[in-house]
């Protein structure tokens, strides 16, 4: 009986949940009961919730982008300033010569022409070669047609002398347009102009070989940058230059060079010994002037100091963009036609800034009688041709058959170095990178 009487009772003490502490050990062992047992797990629960890290949501690396174009030379000549003056009013306007093409340099992030003309004002009396001094709204008419940027260092920059540097300068900062290669001060000279745009930097520079003659004063040397072919210590300041503009860790660094012999479609040994120097020092993209014609595109491999690669880009020259000048029988070089280049820029976040795509839209100057006078106007020519093509067109017969030769060969020159495909699409004409 007793017997049993113990068996209850250990049963009862253990159904109640109580502690029992073994005097042999230091272990204390807890019966539970069931709610005890569920507010444990909950609190293992929360704890093993509180020990999870929060999940960081993924996002996708911000992308930019930055259209590029550039615009060989902005001349001016006796015609042109006859065709846009207006007799009534005695005022210039040479709006109507970017009236075509003015759509696809507005659609770009930056726009840039290379200025080869002065600004130097009335007093001076306006004239076109060899002295050019032109109207001073030519400089609002570049900037309503949406270039952004003028290179001012070229072999005409020092035609109205130091006083029309200065004043050229003073127009274009009132426009409101970006310049490159001329200068107010030593201390603007020796700054490197850098642009951000859309994200992506870019370090601007440019330089010519001379100024036809017309000396720079000693004591202004600043005002144009110069150089000369044959004289190894002013190219090296060039160069100096570009590693400087590279130093600053710009995405790009674009320098336009005044160089090459007038009227040759092809570079010569010193163009091509200059480019190699200024990628070597660092330069990225390379914009050709001076010969009045088109010269080839050639992309070239560049490794950097950590021996990655990357594109270089250079078009030895973008030809006449707007001028008098064309094609005789005596010679029969093609001053009239040009080019829209472009470059497609893209940059992800946290990656090197790539070139995604060439472009290309040929130009052509329409040079004809209109109300009894000059009348010169920049056309795009895959763009009119296919107007022609839709029954909209007001250019004749010739004019179209002028057009289609010239879209012809500025592709075939241009692409003379080049191995990729091209295809055409809205008008514009892609030559596809491989990155």
């Amino acid at each position: 009986m007793r017997y049993k009487i113990l068996c209850i009772c250990v049963l009862l003490f253990m159904l109640t949940g109580c502690t029992l502490v073994r005097p042999d050990s230091s272990t204390t062992v807890v019966y539970l009961d069931d709610s005890s047992k569920e507010e444990n797990k909950k609190n293992q629960t929360e704890k093993r919730i509180q020990d999870i890290e929060p999940l960081v949501e993924y996002q996708e690396p911000e992308h930019h982008h930055v259209q590029l174009l550039a615009v060989g030379d902005i001349m001016v000549h006796r015609w042109q300033l006859e065709g846009a003056y207006n007799a009534e009013s005695g005022l210039y306007d040479f709006s109507h010569s970017f009236e075509y093409i003015a759509p696809y340099i507005k659609k770009s992030d930056y726009a840039i022409a290379n200025l080869e003309t002065t600004l130097a004002g009335k007093k001076r009396g306006y004239q076109g070669y060899p002295r050019f001094n032109t109207p001073e709204i030519l400089a609002k008419n570049l900037k309503d047609a949406g270039f952004d940027m003028v290179t001012t260092a070229n072999n005409h920059s020092m035609d109205s002398n130091a006083e029309g540097v200065l004043h050229t300068i003073n127009i274009l900062e009132e426009v409101g347009l970006d310049y490159v290669g001329t200068y107010k001060s030593q201390e603007d000279s020796e700054q490197i102009f850098i642009k951000e745009i859309n994200n992506i930097s870019f370090a601007f520079l440019s330089y010519t070989y001379g100024t036809n003659g017309i000396p720079v004063p000693m004591d202004q040397s600043y005002l144009v940058n110069t150089w000369n072919m044959y004289e190894e210590n002013r190219l090296e300041e060039m160069y100096q230059k570009v590693r400087e503009a590279k130093k600053l860790n710009p995405d790009f660094v674009v320098i336009a060079v005044h160089f090459g012999n007038e009227y040759h479609s092809f570079p010569n040994v010193h163009q091509e010994n200059i480019v190699d120097q200024l990628f070597q020092a660092g330069a990225d993209i390379i914009l050709g002037n001076h010969a009045h014609v088109l010269q080839p595109i050639q992309v070239r491999q560049i490794t950097k100091e950590d021996g990655t690669k990357k594109k270089g880009i250079v078009i030895y020259s973008l030809g006449n963009f707007i001028s008098s000048q064309k094609p005789t029988k005596e010679d029969p070089a093609p001053k009239d036609a040009g080019v829209i280049f472009g470059l497609d820029i893209e940059k992800i976040e946290g990656d090197s800034a790539i070139i995604n795509n060439i472009l290309l839209i040929p130009t052509w100057v329409q040079w004809i009688r209109k109300n009894n006078k000059p009348f010169h106007r920049v056309i795009a020519v895959e763009q009119a041709l296919r107007d022609a093509e839709e029954g909209q067109t007001n250019f004749s017969n010739v004019e179209l058959q002028t057009m289609k030769r010239v879209k012809d060969q500025t592709l075939k020159h241009l692409m003379y170095y080049l191995e990729e495909d091209i295809e055409v699409e809205d008008d514009i004409y892609y030559i596809r990178l491989q990155n």
